[in-house]
């Protein structure tokens, strides 16, 4: 196995390219030709020069070393048994084949699971376009979900299977950034809390995630975090309710906060409650997204 710690044994700090330096390094066709080819070559896979040269769409040797050697080192790692991509290699061909910057992916007035939380109808229309999912209401035209998602999750798949693959991503998104744990760069995540930037939203603050070294923010809601902490799950399971069984769009308290009070600000606390058989599951959440307080009591009378 490769030692990858070896990629740049021969590119000293004062050398390495600055990040405008780095992305101009692709910015030609048979550059990212010779990047995809390493990359369908398999993850750690060297290619001989013959090989790599005969899989690239280029006539002119010349040409062709020229681009080569400027993706050595930075993307392409030069060994005595060919050539492969560096970790930074690897990235930019995962996101090009993921669609991120070419792909134009769309699916429009599809049906998606779930009722509308603001009027209960079962009617939600769903629609993939500009890289963003939304749900809407067909009986009272509210807009449930206004979400961006990488095109590669909609690629090849039916609605269906799309809207099952997005409620997947949206979760282990969340519970990556919330673990610390950038989804995009993997570099350490800032909790916080933001009013919305969309008045459409049903919701007064969001609680975000920043990560400190691709400025990536990923945003939910303080009642969507309640609804996936395992203590809520447990209330909800012990009891039958229906809420586990919908869709997190389809439940009130996960989008937005009428089921929600904010206690005090200073220090921050945000509560979300959840009614079942007769019983109110509340969690307490801190400034620092960290559930303080979660407990069950009976429904007080009205």
């Amino acid at each position: 196995m490769t030692d990858r710690r070896e990629e740049f044994d021969s590119y000293p700090d004062a050398d390495r390219p600055d990040a405008a330096e780095a992305f101009s390094l692709l910015g030609d066709s048979l550059r990212l030709d010779i990047v995809r080819v390493l990359w369908e070559a398999g993850r750690g896979n060297a290619v001989p020069f013959s090989e790599l040269y005969d899989r690239v769409e280029v006539d002119d040797t010349g040409q062709f070393n020229y681009h080569r050697q400027q993706l050595v080192p930075h993307y392409v790692r030069k060994s005595e048994d060919g050539y492969r991509l560096t970790q930074a290699g690897e990235r930019i061909a995962r996101a090009v084949n993921a669609g991120l910057y070419t792909e134009d992916t769309e699916m429009e007035d599809f049906d998606v699971r779930g009722t509308c939380y603001d009027c209960g109808a079962a009617d939600l229309r769903g629609e993939y376009v500009g890289g963003r999912f939304r749900i809407d209401c067909r009986e009272c035209d509210n807009r449930v979900l206004n979400v961006g998602v990488p095109p590669s999750a909609a690629r090849g798949r039916e609605p269906l299977e799309f809207v099952d693959a997005y409620e997947l991503w949206a979760r282990t998104r969340v519970e990556q950034a919330k673990g610390g744990l950038c989804p995009v760069c993997s570099g350490p995540m800032e909790p916080g809390r933001s009013r919305p930037i969309r008045d459409t939203l049903d919701i007064d603050v969001q609680a975000v995630f920043d990560c400190a070294v691709c400025d990536r923010r990923v945003v939910s809601y303080f009642g969507t975090l309640a609804l996936w902490h395992d203590d809520v799950e447990s209330f909800l399971r012990e009891r039958e309710s229906a809420l586990l069984k919908r869709p997190y769009w389809a439940v009130e308290q996960a989008v937005t906060d009428r089921h929600a009070t904010l206690v005090s600000e200073d220090p921050f606390r945000y509560r979300v409650a959840f009614r079942a058989d007769g019983d109110v599951c509340t969690v307490e959440f801190d400034g620092d997204l960290d559930v303080v307080d979660c407990s069950v009591d009976p429904v007080a009378d009205d």
